[in-house]
């Protein structure tokens, strides 16, 4: 079935900061026979459950930098049409790290660690990822031991299948692949570095890369007209 996509006929489109934190975009469509998406800094964050939802709610601590809303056909309002959008993904304000979770790890957490693009690193991380997720102990079928444990389950660290990154560990073990993705607000150069966690807080540092950071304008949260002088066709904003 060919998808319908389209990010025609959408307006009114408003992102507001939330005072207990995130974001609620809303906007307008006249697509009323087709459910929406929602892109975020060039990824697919969110579709609607019904026709008529015209909102979403953002859990983001930073601004978001990039907003698309499309129009999508109930069959494909999961499919991420990023390239189809113009959004390779690329995105030059949003560092991006992919790597295989480790086999019988004592690593509990892992946190990317930055510089905010001022030399100093900050001890807050720019954000975390915890290894052991809700599956951690389900595995795929016949992977386990039959008949030790439960169905499907007693595993160590084997996703299972289709829940790895096929072919980057062995089969059926530490074939999970972890992605960290996180935007910089700040303009210029980032000193980056992954840092793992152990269940006691201990931890190790990775090597430093440096990301360069072009990001757009921040969102204006207000302008105001103070002003207007009629000899000189002058116009007075406060931005606040």
């Amino acid at each position: 079935m060919t998808a319908t996509l389209t990010t025609d006929n959408i307006d009114s489109l408003q992102a507001i900061e939330l005072a207990a934190g995130g974001w609620t975009v809303t906007f307008a469509s006249g697509n009323i026979a087709l459910h929406h998406q929602l892109y975020v800094n060039a990824k697919l964050a969110d579709f609607t459950d019904t026709l008529a939802q015209r909102e979403f709610h953002l859990e983001l601590a930073d601004y978001p930098r990039q907003i698309v809303i499309a129009a999508v056909d109930r069959d494909h309002r999961t499919t991420d049409f990023s390239d189809l959008l113009g959004q390779d993904g690329q995105t030059p304000w949003v560092y991006e790290v992919s790597l295989v979770r480790p086999s019988h790890s004592q690593t509990n957490r892992i946190a990317l660690m930055g510089d905010h693009a001022t030399g100093l690193f900050d001890d807050e991380p720019l954000m975390t990822l915890d290894l052991q997720p809700d599956w951690d102990d389900e595995w795929g079928f016949g992977t386990d031991s039959f008949g030790f444990g439960g169905a499907g389950y007693s595993g160590s660290t084997a996703p299972g299948a289709g829940k790895g990154a096929f072919g980057a560990g062995e089969f059926g073990i530490d074939a999970h692949l972890l992605t960290l993705s996180v935007a910089l607000s700040e303009a210029g150069d980032h000193q980056l570095r992954l840092r793992v966690i152990s269940k006691d807080g201990l931890y190790a540092d990775g090597p430093i890369t440096v990301f360069s950071s072009t990001p757009p304008p921040a969102v204006i949260p207000s302008i105001t007209a103070t002003s207007y002088d009629n000899q000189t066709e002058t116009l007075t904003l406060q931005i606040q």
